[in-house]
């Protein structure tokens, strides 16, 4: 199942810089099936990491590490068709750095969704008469 869409990737690429990427055979469109096969790539790259430890393929509502690295991964993929590594890439980076998240969550060294268990509770009330207030029900000033 992919964790991320065509317009999640439309979204945080150039449109044309995406065409270019997707055409292959050169005809100035992008080549049919091709993009929903990298982000298919991409998500079972993230399963890989992540099958170690949990059930895969996720079900939707993802987790959001997982959404977000298979965006990463593929935006990354994306540069990398046209031969575009290192810092022409402006996803590697991030893309190494999520790679490394995976492989830390993978092992259970990191969690997969964040904890909101708290040690002590974040709210406290004290309750007690207030000294404006008189046993006989009138203000006492």
């Amino acid at each position: 199942m992919p964790y991320t869409t065509q317009a999640e990737i439309e979204a945080s690429i150039p449109p044309q810089f995406l065409r270019q990427a997707l055409d292959d055979d050169g005809d100035g469109s992008a080549d049919p099936g091709l993009l929903d096969q990298i982000i298919l790539n991409a998500s079972s790259e993230v399963d890989a990491f992540l099958g170690q430890r949990y059930s895969t393929p996720f079900t939707s509502p993802f987790p959001a590490v997982v959404a977000t690295a298979a965006r990463i991964i593929v935006l990354e993929s994306l540069y990398l068709r046209r031969g575009m590594s290192g810092d022409a890439n402006p996803w590697e980076a991030r893309a190494k750095q999520i790679r490394v998240r995976l492989s830390r969550i993978g092992k259970g060294d990191e969690p997969l969704t964040p904890d909101h268990e708290r040690e002590k509770p974040s709210v406290s009330f004290i309750s007690e008469d207030a000294r404006t207030h008189s046993s006989s029900g009138r203000m006492s000033l």
